[in-house]
């Protein structure tokens, strides 16, 4: 997959809805259950709320932000719902990036209303995904909006 596609094409297409992404999540989550598990009963939650939820956090992490920067633009929930995260302007996500969608993306959960944000925002942005200036696109679009850098 190429590192940049032309974002004026892709805002002709149809972006990654609420209920897509939620299905996409909860399939991300299901990936995850066994991990999240096995973190839960080595931190204990009964020494350390916070030690646990750090885990929980950190594994999540650990999943998400190397595939979201890998050729997938995805994490496998999201690439099975046929979706991708790219940069407002077209780019695939950088490390950094990455890390703030992730950063971004625990806020907006913590605060109930960011992720509702995204069945109201025209181009289907999320609060983490306006912090960190992505978009999530259905990928049948991308092959078509291509740019060779």
């Amino acid at each position: 997959m190429p590192d940049r596609y032309d974002i004026q094409m892709i805002a002709r297409v149809e972006y990654g809805g609420f209920w897509l992404r939620v299905l996409a999540t909860l399939i991300d989550a299901t990936i995850l259950y066994i991990p999240i598990i096995v973190v839960e009963e080595l931190t204990d939650s009964t020494r350390s709320l916070w030690l646990e939820s750090l885990g929980v956090y950190g594994v999540w992490a650990v999943y998400c932000v190397p595939f979201w920067c890998s050729s997938w633009h995805a994490t496998p929930g999201k690439r099975l719902c046929g979706l991708a995260i790219l940069t407002e302007d077209g780019f695939a996500l950088t490390l950094g990036r990455a890390l703030l969608r992730y950063l971004a993306d625990i806020i907006s959960g913590l605060s109930i209303v960011g992720p509702f944000l995204v069945a109201f925002t025209e181009r289907r942005q999320g609060l983490h995904d306006l912090t960190a200036r992505t978009v999530v696109v259905k990928r049948s679009a991308l092959a078509k909006v291509a740019i060779a850098v």
